[in-house]
């Protein structure tokens, strides 16, 4: 009677690890959010799975047929399929490079609508020195605060006010802003440009971007066409560039696979590992995600990427350096 549980306890690991596998091709809503956690629950899975093998051995140790490896096999060979391709989602990176003279630091922060750490946060930025800061869930007076106690002169806020309550996608520089405008990409969601004159790299655009999550289908479809024009848009700048911000998704999503696809000729991702460390902590650990994503073109190397501590928001900023 265990073994046989055992082996419909398997059976229901094969099914999870097929629909998972599925989310990662389907352009389904419910699957969105399901994709987002693969890493956790393949690991669940293949734990279950290996104790669920080793019970069904133990149990039928001194009568053993093989048909009951059949299930075990079944599982453990589909997960080793199925893990397999989700590694192979991570976007390519550009191999790190020593930092010179001519470093470009970059960080994106999704400052949490409700935080107002905004003393701690100039405190950390400024031992950063970044050349620019792209801002999520940002309100207008708390980019000019943050940029001020910073001693940051430069600064552009959307006055699109469309991402969580009056906040926006936001942008500080270390350097003058030559260029600045908000693209609207959809109801919830802006791109943020500006263009700076940073010496010795002459002038790169920079972007901040929020898009919106995909929390019901309405928002799931919003969020895609959104994804999809800013694909566009960015494959049409002609001058170098750099895009931080939060996308709301992860590596397993056929969304940014599709973003990763149009942009796959003129942009890198600065994720190096196959599965890239958290950024965002709102379930906690290990039921954290990385959802915070940073590309750049490719006339640009990657000299290091790192998160940064909490600083008092579910999101942890992302620094990248450049040359």
């Amino acid at each position: 009677m265990k073994s046989k549980s055992l082996q419909y306890l398997l059976g229901l690991v094969w099914v999870v690890t097929v629909v998972v596998t599925l989310a990662m091709f389907v352009r389904i809503w419910p699957f969105e959010l399901l994709v987002s956690f693969t890493p956790q629950i393949f690991i669940a899975l293949g734990l279950v799975g290996l104790l669920s093998t080793a019970g069904i051995f133990w149990s039928n140790r001194a009568e053993f047929y093989w048909p009951q490896i059949i299930m075990p096999i079944l599982v453990l060979v589909t997960l080793c399929l199925s893990l397999g391709y989700a590694s192979m989602l991570q976007p390519v990176a550009q191999p790190a490079v020593l930092p010179g003279n001519t470093m470009v630091r970059f960080i994106t922060f999704n400052k949490l609508y409700t935080n107002t750490k905004i003393d701690e946060m100039a405190a950390y930025f400024k031992t950063e020195r970044p050349d620019v800061i792209a801002l999520q869930e940002i309100a207008p007076n708390e980019v000019r605060r943050l940029a001020s106690a910073m001693g940051y002169r430069h600064s552009y806020v959307s006055d699109y006010q469309n991402t969580v309550r009056g906040t926006s996608a936001a942008l500080i520089s270390r350097h003058p802003i030559v260029e600045q405008r908000t693209i609207p990409l959809s109801q919830n969601s802006s791109l943020v440009r500006i263009v700076t004159e940073v010496p010795g790299k002459g002038r790169i655009a920079f972007y901040a971007v929020h898009l919106v999550g995909p929390f019901s289908e309405d928002m799931y479809r919003e969020r895609n066409e959104a994804a999809r024009q800013m694909a566009f848009l960015l494959e049409a700048d002609k001058l170098p560039l750099v895009i931080g911000g939060d996308f709301n998704t992860t590596v397993f999503s056929p969304i940014l696979q599709d973003f990763n696809t149009v942009t796959t000729d003129s942009l890198y991702s600065v994720t190096a590992k196959q599965w890239p460390p958290c950024s965002w902590y709102g379930y906690g650990a290990p039921l954290c995600l990385r959802i915070d994503h940073v590309y750049h073109s490719q006339s640009l190397s990657l000299a290091g990427v790192r998160i940064a501590p909490n600083l008092g928001s579910d999101h942890r900023a992302v620094i990248t350096d450049l040359q």
